[in-house]
């Protein structure tokens, strides 16, 4: 949904100073309880793209809360935002 609104904004002629050209959104978002796994994070690195356009999450799964944390810190340090 924000990559629509990027879009939509990188579109609108007025406001495309907003979003700098070749600026990449680093993004991610935790889903928990899906199926058999306890927690996901899906994130996004700005490059990888599928074959309409649409930006490609990759999935990291975790059994515990620490290792959890610990990879949305690194995320975080990264320059990854949630979505």
């Amino acid at each position: 949904m924000l990559y629509v609104k990027l879009w939509i904004l990188t579109r609108n002629k007025s406001r495309l100073s907003l979003v700098k050209k070749g600026d990449r959104m680093k993004l991610f978002y935790r889903q928990d309880n899906i199926g058999m796994a306890k927690y996901t994070v899906n994130y996004h690195d700005g490059i990888k793209t599928n074959k309409d356009g649409s930006p490609f999450f990759d999935i990291a799964i975790f059994r515990s809360k620490e290792k959890l944390n610990g990879f949305i810190n690194k995320l975080i340090l990264n320059g990854y935002t949630t979505q």
